[in-house]
């Protein structure tokens, strides 16, 4: 295990009470739960000696885990099935997933039943069994971010002790495996004792030859599986000093909290942590869902968001809010502008807007893994938890717009765009100077869209994008100002309007993560395809239908005062 404490940024919990009784209907989760099959090919799967589970025997501290997470039913009797092994008499490793789930989306683990000497629902107090119940979780913050960082599945658990214990060690993984003999100790849900899944061990062993250096994260790679009984070395021996202190540091946390809690490692010696704004963070992700819903493909997974703003309609709603909120700061900012006048020009908001709906909608296609290396997750944080208090107030005002231009995008769009004016409008010249990464990423986007050839087409997407990295961001002081003392009306549309307004904010913030990535990165992974398709897609509509809604919001304004 590397002896290394990075920084890195944890979630921890504390776990509710329950009682002792076995809990054997099974939630599926992973690959099974999504239709995968997982029977193996060659199942040489063998029930353990009852008597190796014992006290005293070699796999007395493995863990039979029973699960149930805050999102389910309170009718919803299913329990994950689960296995983890003890490093300590009170310390317990399994893998992530099995205390946040992304298969259903029920989020964090609150009921967390552990047992040694497990061997089904009916010995249960039999000597040899141990029952203690789950106090507090820590996982990676970078799983509840998304299951695709592999790297970040595994988690900690902390219990009362257990009594003669004999700990589990880890011992360094060798980087080369040649016809190493892996064994795979767990409680599979494939197997049944009558009628309880999941209810004795079994032990499978292989022969296994790798490469850690080529395998993704650094894993050792095999095919056999029982539900949190990991093989690990490389990433997650990086977590386990990390992940010790944040346990011991969520024994100051308020007594009886329940809330997501965060905190950072700080690349210290080990015992050093830092702790983040807690439910600020925890408020960011709850808001990031369902910002991620607008624009989307319309199927039956995502009507389950209520959102109004769903298929082609949503990106060029989002980036007219965006405009909004960029004109709104200006005028908070100047108040002799006088943005009914022909001098104003409002198309350098919209350009903004539209980069920044492009650049979100690029980083949702990242792998998350990536977008965290260049921080672009900690500058949306930072920009939600710097607007939350504005946006509800903003969004109230400007609904009636946004509903105006929903009808108006949605018009043109079952009009094949016949309305529209077949001319590129001109933007605004750009005054202020761009730093050396944002001169290197206009120019490659002007040679992709020229492709050889420059075309009106390809100076109207080159110059969005130069005037866009050119625009401050919408100025939220200025935004506080413009909305004064308006009243705050909640409706039902408003709040989806909120949606729009996190996202056009937080999207703000994406450029500048885009442009911090390599552009041979962005090329090979398809993003800079994506962007400039975007910018595409959604410019023209956005500008054309922009001014309209503005002017009418700013109608609003004038009746609010």
């Amino acid at each position: 295990i590397a002896s290394s404490n990075p920084e890195r940024t944890y979630a921890r919990w504390s776990l509710r009470d329950v009682s002792h009784t076995p809990a054997i209907d099974v939630l599926p989760i992973g690959p099974g739960a999504d239709g995968i099959e997982t029977v193996f090919d060659d199942d040489s799967r063998r029930l353990v000696d009852p008597a190796h589970i014992q006290p005293g025997g070699k796999y007395h501290s493995i863990v039979k885990l029973q699960i149930q997470f805050e999102g389910q039913d309170p009718s919803d009797a299913r329990h994950v099935q689960a296995t983890g092994w003890l490093i300590m008499p009170n310390l317990i490793i399994t893998a992530a997933h099995c205390l946040y789930d992304h298969t259903y989306n029920y989020g964090k683990a609150v009921h967390v039943r552990a047992f040694v000497g497990y061997n089904g629902k009916n010995p249960i107090d039999q000597p040899g069994v141990q029952f203690r119940r789950g106090l507090r979780a820590v996982i990676p913050k970078d799983w509840i971010i998304s299951d695709t960082n592999r790297a970040s599945d595994v988690a900690f658990i902390k219990v009362e002790e257990f009594n003669n214990i004999v700990r589990i060690s880890q011992q360094p993984t060798t980087g080369f495996v040649n016809k190493m003999l892996l064994s795979m100790v767990g409680y599979p849900c494939d197997k049944s004792l009558g009628d309880e899944r999941g209810a004795q061990m079994y032990e499978m062993t292989k022969t296994t030859d790798c490469d850690l250096s080529k395998t993704a994260f650094n894993m050792l790679e095999h095919t056999m599986s029982f539900a949190g009984a990991t093989v690990f070395r490389g990433k997650f021996g990086t977590y386990l000093s990390g992940m010790s202190t944040v346990m011991y540091a969520l024994d100051r946390a308020p007594a009886g909290s329940e809330d997501i809690r965060y905190i950072m490692t700080t690349g210290h010696p080990e015992g050093s942590a830092t702790e983040e704004p807690l439910s600020d963070v925890k408020a960011f992700w709850a808001i990031f869902k369902k910002v991620t819903s607008v624009g989307q493909r319309i199927d039956q997974s995502v009507l389950r968001t209520g959102s109004p703003f769903l298929g082609q309609m949503g990106s060029p709603i989002a980036a007219v809010a965006g405009t909004a909120l960029g004109v709104m700061g200006k005028l908070g900012s100047d108040f002799s502008i006088d943005i009914g006048s022909v001098h104003f020009n409002y198309r350098q908001c919209a350009a903004r807007a539209i980069v920044a709906e492009a650049a979100i909608q690029t980083v949702l296609m990242m792998d998350p893994h990536k977008a965290n290396e260049f921080r672009i997750f900690d500058s949306m944080e930072d920009q939600f938890i710097e607007a939350k208090d504005v946006v509800p107030r903003v969004a109230s005002l400007i609904t009636p717009g946004i509903i105006e231009s929903a009808l108006r995008i949605s018009v043109n769009a079952q009009a094949a765009g016949e309305e529209m004016s077949r001319l590129y409008p001109k933007l605004p010249p750009v005054s202020s100077s761009l730093g050396d990464g944002a001169k290197r990423f206009v120019e490659a986007f002007t040679r992709y869209t020229n492709q050889g050839d420059a075309n009106e087409m390809s100076e109207f997407l080159g110059s969005i994008v130069e005037t866009a990295l050119s625009a401050g961001s919408p100025n939220l002081d200025g935004i506080t100002r413009a909305i004064g003392e308006s009243e705050l009306s909640v409706t039902d549309m408003s709040t989806h309007v909120e949606i729009l307004c996190h996202r056009a904010l937080i999207g703000d913030t994406a450029p500048q993560g885009l442009i911090a990535i390599p552009l041979d990165q962005m090329m090979q992974n398809g993003l800079f395809d994506h962007f400039v398709s975007t910018v595409g897609k959604i410019g023209r509509t956005v500008i054309g239908v922009a001014p309209v809604v503005i002017q009418n919001i700013l109608d609003n304004m004038r009746r609010e005062e």
